[in-house]
């Protein structure tokens, strides 16, 4: 794979991200309905404070967002300290961005949430790499692609 082709993964769920957060008011609202009912159908014995509270429902929604995009910058930067860097600058601008939007605000909340997400996925990937590097060199073969 060419050097700036491994990035595009991770540009493209920047992308959504930033669309997410410059959505109008009622178009979030409706993705995230749409996103509450489908989990409430396939939950249908769920309970929980995200199953009443729609603001606390999109919080939760920053956890698979930035568990995709901590995965992607780990793949494509490699150490874990620059993912993390990376995707934490990327969420405080996230945030930041909504102080300038009439329609959104600031939620430090949400910031936990994006760092457990993105903490997340670097960690799986990072494991998963060292896994793979391990058996390849227990088994005297190359890793490289």
């Amino acid at each position: 794979m060419s050097y700036y082709k491994r990035f595009i993964p991770g540009l493209f769920v920047l992308a959504i991200i930033i669309y997410l957060t410059c959505q109008s008011p009622e178009d979030t609202w409706r993705v995230s309905s749409g996103l509450r009912d489908f989990f409430m159908k396939i939950l249908p014995n769920a309970y929980g404070r995200w199953t009443t509270d729609m603001h606390w429902f999109r919080s939760l929604l920053h956890l698979p967002m930035y568990f995709v995009l901590g995965a992607f910058v780990q793949i494509s930067i490699a150490t874990y300290k620059k993912s993390v860097l990376i995707c934490s600058c990327i969420s405080l601008v996230d945030e930041t961005l909504k102080v300038f939007l009439p329609t959104r605000e600031f939620e430090i909340r949400d910031l936990g949430f994006d760092a457990v997400g993105y903490i997340i996925g670097i960690l799986i990937v990072a494991l998963f790499s060292y896994c793979i590097t391990g058996i390849c060199k227990k088994r005297k073969v190359s890793c490289e692609q």
